[in-house]
């Protein structure tokens, strides 16, 4: 059960962070 939880970490990094990325390329479009 432990291993899944770490998936998820692993899975939710990347995923924050290309959020990230996109918001600021919007806010620079602007």
């Amino acid at each position: 059960m432990d291993n899944g939880v770490s998936q998820a970490r692993w899975l939710l990094i990347p995923v924050a962070g290309l959020f990230i990325f996109i918001a600021t390329l919007e806010a620079l479009a602007v």
